[in-house]
């Protein structure tokens, strides 16, 4: 009898926590996950309340080129779609090639797929910041995104929960320090930019040697390009670990 009630008390709690978090949505092991409705996650299992979701990650992955294996890290992606008491996939194109890589972050495609096989329609753009991509503020980042009412822009996020699960690697062996040919490489920022560009055009025509403050300024712009670029090479390991070197959460 004491079972029976205590089954008979359980149930509304057991509706009441399945109702709260009815949406399930799973990312692919070859993705970074970054913002599920304005917040910070690192994990590809997802629950979150009925209505719009707004989901923000990176697609990684690897391909052989020229008999090397070449790894791909995209822009940032913005995918918004509304979701009602359902699990739902998402699915990514293969990338074979530089060529697909840089048709994928010129034009992400994907597909959100329901528990009965049918695929969602959805809104998707890219969140992109020039310069140093290390230390990105994602939270800032998609909130200025949204507040300028843009492709993939939602009015109000709304809460979401993480469940417990354990991060898949992605699958490469054998990856050596290259790139993506085609890939849109870091920019140094307008002010960054304008300021080099007006230090060389200063040097006179006699290639007189420049101050030490000017070839400063030009290696530390250097330096933040090959930050940049090795970071980008860098499994989500490396890049967790040099996170937590430099004081950066995400």
């Amino acid at each position: 009898m004491k079972i029976i009630l205590l089954i008979l008390i359980s149930s509304p709690l057991l509706f009441i926590s399945s109702a709260s978090a009815a949406v399930n949505i799973h990312l692919p092991s070859e993705t970074e996950p970054l913002l599920l409705n304005g917040k910070t996650i690192d994990q590809r299992q997802l629950q979150t309340e009925n209505g719009q979701q707004q989901l923000v990650f990176k697609y990684l992955e690897s391909y052989r080129q020229f008999g090397s294996q070449r790894r791909f890290t995209s822009e940032a992606i913005i995918l918004t779609f509304s979701a009602k008491d359902d699990h739902y996939q998402i699915k990514l194109p293969e990338i074979n090639s530089a060529k697909e890589a840089e048709r994928f972050n010129n034009k992400p495609m994907v597909e959100i797929i329901d528990s009965k096989g049918v695929n969602l329609d959805y809104q998707i753009d890219t969140l992109r910041k020039q310069g140093m991509q290390v230390g990105r503020n994602y939270p800032l980042e998609i909130k200025q995104y949204n507040s300028q009412g843009k492709v993939a822009a939602i009015s109000q996020p709304q809460s979401s929960t993480m469940t417990s699960t354990h991060h898949t690697e992605i699958k490469s062996t054998s990856i050596n320090n290259t790139t993506v040919d085609n890939q849109p490489k870091p920019q140094a920022s307008t002010t960054t930019t304008a300021s080099t560009a007006a230090i060389i055009a200063a040097t006179d025509a006699n290639n007189t040697p420049l101050s030490e403050d000017v070839s400063n300024n030009r290696s530390q712009y250097d330096i933040g390009k090959m930050l940049d670029f090795w970071y980008q090479q860098a499994d989500e390991q490396t890049r967790k670990a040099f996170k937590e070197r430099i004081g950066v959460d995400k």
